[in-house]
């Protein structure tokens, strides 16, 4: 697959550069809330205007039609930045502790938490989403007083400029959102010269290479990898429906997306039925074009769960040629312990996993390292009374994928997923520093008086009173407190 050529003017950082970035981002923090939001918020409209540029300029992993751009790119994109031109400043407001849960003992205090931003945010942007997902970490990042450096993935490097130009035309200055080259170095330089958090949507190799880069300087970082991700078909779950879903997960760009179920858990009377409605709807399905990279990985872990007792259900594996395109793939008789259902794949494979109950299909789940989303079909009253079982940083009922894309749903893996979150109120929290500002009022500061005898009878008889687990043992409590008291009002 050849890659459009870069028209980015991007260039090398440098030391003089980030001190030049960073003197926009300290008067960029200064500005109030609602104007950076203001102008977060004007991208929905270039979005509009350039909905079918955009759409020309995405390739990866094969070209986009404009509906398809529109649905999974830039009407989330044009979302996200709403939801913050609406909440973010509430989210970000300094708020005041209530006196409810003070202490007795520490006295008159008023406390407040302060939001208060990084610094630089250095996102290193995905090319199965280009627009979307770095869109949002780079929305977020500005709207909460950080200036952002953009590394783009290798490919997307058109198409990473034209986002960026729509911030740049919405009131943000280049030296607030900074479009750096695509090649792997000017993340590593950039974290060498120093950033204040790292945003990175990768694979759990890209997100272990960061974290051994950023470990000296103690810099923070959000990791936002791949998936594996699981679909549970209760008894109760509508088969079309399932079957509608696990096709939406193999097509949607061309089934590069880290969030496409790959693990389908089925009991035994639901599989055949679920097999017969998967092969009437895929007999006709049309080769899709994959990042080579993601067919190769395939090709090798499906021919080997074959070779050891895998059977193709839809699509054969003789699309596993040369040529990075194929057929979606269902597989059945997949074990948990496979590599198939081990691994990130950003390819149109299913694996149906037979499982006799709840219990198994748990279990089964907890073999695989990925734990980014998960979705359970069936009865919903059903469904939530499961979800707590699964290991997962989102779990979708009876959907798949689309959900996700809401501004208000903030997104977090775990285990080889990755940790930290973005999106939703959480994600724009994560692009800020928490300051606790602590207050004494009146003047009561027994902690600063000289010691005395009964210091020992005081906290004693405090203690007691606060947290003894009787009405007798508190009782003791205050009449010890008094007996101190008098004492140390008679010296």
């Amino acid at each position: 697959m050849s890659y459009p050529p870069s028209t980015a003017p991007a260039s090398d950082l440098s030391a003089q550069l980030l001190r030049d970035i960073r003197r926009s981002q300290q008067e960029w923090a200064q500005i109030a809330v609602r104007k950076r939001v203001a102008a977060i918020g004007k991208i929905g409209p270039w979005l509009v205007d350039h909905a079918e540029a955009l759409a020309a300029a995405t390739v990866l992993p094969e070209p986009r039609s404009i509906e398809h751009t529109i649905a999974s790119e830039l009407m989330p994109l044009a979302d996200a930045a709403r939801f913050l031109q609406r909440q973010a400043q509430q989210l970000l407001s300094t708020r005041t502790l209530s006196d409810r849960d003070r202490p007795l003992w520490v006295g008159s205090l008023k406390v407040r938490i302060a939001r208060e931003p990084l610094g630089v945010v250095l996102v290193i942007g995905t090319w199965n989403y280009p627009i979307f997902l770095a869109g949002a970490q780079i929305a977020q990042g500005l709207a909460a007083g950080n200036a952002v450096l953009l590394k783009p993935a290798p490919g997307t490097e058109q198409v990473s400029e034209m986002l960026c130009q729509a911030f740049w035309e919405s009131g943000i200055s280049k030296n607030l959102l900074y479009l750096l080259p695509s090649h792997v170095e000017q993340a590593r330089e950039a974290m060498k010269l120093g950033v204040d958090r790292v945003v990175v949507t990768g694979s759990s190799s890209t997100g272990r290479a960061i974290l051994s880069q950023v470990a000296d300087t103690l810099t923070p970082a959000t990791l936002e990898l791949s998936g594996c991700d699981a679909m549970f078909v209760l008894s109760t779950a509508d088969l079309n429906r399932v079957c509608d879903s696990i096709l939406f997960g193999l097509n949607l760009n061309a089934s590069a997306t880290c969030i496409a179920p790959r693990r389908v858990f089925v009991r035994p009377d639901e599989q055949p039925p679920l097999e017969t409605r998967l092969k009437e709807r895929l007999q006709f399905s049309k080769p899709l074009r994959l990042f080579p990279p993601a067919f190769r990985l395939l090709k090798q872990l499906a021919i080997e769960a074959c070779e050891q007792g895998a059977e193709v259900v839809c699509g054969s594996l003789n699309d596993l040629n040369d040529e990075p395109a194929m057929r979606p793939l269902v597989l059945r008789n997949v074990k948990p312990s496979m590599r198939l259902v081990q691994s990130d794949l950003f390819a149109p494979v299913v694996s149906l996993i037979t499982v006799q109950d709840w219990a198994e299909a748990v279990a089964a789940d907890r073999q695989c390292p990925y734990a980014l989303c998960a979705s359970i079909f069936g009865n919903s009253d059903e469904a939530e009374q499961r979800l707590s079982q699964v290991d997962a940083g989102c779990i979708i009922i009876n959907d798949v994928i689309a959900p996700t894309a809401d501004p208000r749903v903030p997104f977090s893996g775990r285990g080889e997923s990755g940790y930290g979150v973005t999106r939703g109120a959480e994600g724009l929290l994560e692009m800020t520093r928490l300051k606790a500002i602590v207050i004494r009022r009146g003047s009561w500061v027994p902690h600063l008086d000289p010691p005395h005898p009964t210091d020992a009878e005081i906290l004693s008889g405090l203690f007691k009173f606060q947290h003894g687990g009787s009405w007798k043992r508190r009782w003791e409590g205050i009449k010890q407190l008094w007996r101190a008291i008098k004492i140390r009002r008679s010296d």
